[in-house]
Formats: structure tokens, C-alpha cells, sequence
């Protein structure tokens, strides 16, 4: 996947991340200019029933600390998710950025990631990746 590339019809911008499933770009359909998605590829050819069990569980778990699934594509040639955007950082972006919270803003966070995974086990779902680089701090404050 590169720059320009598109997934139906979602035009890639940056890539946010990758890891061993795939990759995370930035998109945006052109016919919706300025609103963004986040479209989780799959880098392996094998990785079509996981990614489609992943979007099923995301769109069971309707919660504010819980990024949603919108769509998922796991027919396509590559796989792929459309995940709603977080505009702002991952928790380790900010701790490299800032090398250390304030207890306030460190309990605020910690609270909402509390909540998001005590809905999740209460459908019965383990995370089972929580990390800094999975926790997103968007600008309103709203941890994901």
C-alpha cells in the first residue's frame, strides 16, 4: 500500500502505523472532503476471517471509549476495515512526547480505558493488545 492508493472508495493519505496483522492508514473518500477514516489493512493473505471477526466484534461494542467499526471489507483483495477517525495522539506519542502525565490527566485516561474494557468483557471480548501505542487521546479530551 502507498500514498494515493485507494480502497473502494477511500483514498489512502499517511500511514499511521504498522505491526504484524497490517497496516493503519489515514483516508478519505474524495467525495467527502476533509472527513477521514482509519483503514486497517491486512498484510497477510491468510488474515481475512480475523479481520472480519475483529470488525464484527468492534461494531458490537457501541461505546464512547470504543473506536467504531464502520465497515469491513473482508472480501476484498487486500482485507480491510473503515474505523472511525481519532483526531489527536496515541498515549505513546504523548508520553514521548511529554515523558510524564500529571496524575489528574493520568487518572482521567486511565479511567476511560477502565470503562472501554469493562464493556468489552462484559459482551465477553478480551482485548488481549492493550498498550500505549492502542490508547488514542483525541482533542476533546476522549480517550479510545
Amino acid at each position: 500500500m502507498r500514498i494515493g492508493n485507494r480502497l473502494g472508495e477511500f483514498v489512502l493519505i499517511d500511514k499511521l502505523g504498522e505491526g504484524g496483522f497490517g497496516e493503519v492508514w489515514r483516508a478519505e473518500d474524495p467525495d467527502r472532503p476533509g472527513e477521514f477514516v482509519a483503514v486497517k489493512v491486512s498484510t497477510r493473505p491468510d488474515a481475512a476471517p480475523s479481520l472480519g471477526c475483529e470488525g464484527s466484534m468492534q461494531r458490537s461494542l457501541l461505546h464512547p471509549n470504543i473506536v467504531r467499526n464502520l465497515e469491513s471489507h473482508v472480501e476484498h483483495d487486500p482485507p480491510y476495515l473503515v474505523n472511525e477517525w481519532v483526531q489527536g495522539e496515541s498515549l505513546r506519542d504523548r508520553l514521548s512526547r511529554v515523558r510524564r502525565l500529571w496524575t489528574g490527566e493520568a487518572l482521567r485516561i486511565l479511567r476511560q480505558v477502565l470503562h472501554a474494557l469493562s464493556a468489552a468483557h462484559a459482551a465477553g471480548l478480551v482485548h488481549r493488545d492493550v498498550k500505549p501505542a492502542n490508547v488514542l487521546l483525541g482533542h476533546e479530551g476522549d480517550v479510545k
